[in-house]
């Protein structure tokens, strides 16, 4: 299999990956999506990394990949307490990074997209969204991770480093970050971008 452009649309569980992808014209203006040119669509086909893709061609003009950060960063499903949490479950979920791995390395081109929300933000949007769904089985590691409470949201923070680590490692350099805090999203330029997830 040979990609041509790979695009890897990254975030959080609420940070509003569908959302750009399912209708990127509301959530850019025209500067943005100019920029950003294979965002310039009504509708962006992707699919989740956890899911399986089938392909028979053996090359792909275009392939949009969606990463949730947590499933992705989330290495150890019974963490004992919140430090073992802290210090032993968010190192990287294998299974998911060696599918990733496989399609970085048959890609021209990877292209990073990562969608930063603060962490209260993004706690209120995961709330809300189980209300609005109607969901009974919220994980208690999932409310511990996204809670801004604990040590000033360190663990939210932690998912965005763990992927900055990764895509070091893998040698990605074309990455850009959108601020998804308001109905309009920004870029945010690197520098400014790592002091946000010290």
């Amino acid at each position: 299999m040979e990609i041509n452009k790979l695009i890897l649309i990254c975030g959080p569980s609420g940070s509003g990956k569908s959302t750009l992808l399912d209708q990127p014209n509301k959530v850019l203006d025209n500067e943005l999506a100019n920029d950003l040119s294979f965002l310039k669509s009504d509708f962006i086909e992707y699919f989740n990394i956890g899911e399986y893709f089938d392909n028979k061609s053996k090359s792909i003009d275009q392939l949009v990949i969606h990463i949730d950060l947590f499933n992705f960063c989330l290495s150890k499903q019974n963490p004992k307490n919140l430090k073992d949490l802290e210090e032993n479950c968010l190192m990287g979920n294998l299974n998911l990074m060696k599918k990733l791995d496989i399609y970085i390395n048959n890609a021209k081109e990877v292209i990073v997209l990562i969608l930063y929300l603060p962490c209260k933000i993004n706690f209120r949007r995961i709330i809300n969204r189980n209300f609005k769904e109607n969901r009974r089985n919220f994980s208690n590691i999932k409310i511990a991770v996204f809670n801004p409470a604990y040590k000033n949201g360190k663990l939210h923070k932690q998912l965005y480093r763990f992927f900055c680590s990764y895509t070091n490692k893998k040698g990605l350099h074309n990455i850009y970050v959108l601020n998804a805090s308001s109905k309009i999203y920004d870029f945010i330029d690197w520098k400014s971008y790592l002091k946000l997830i010290d």
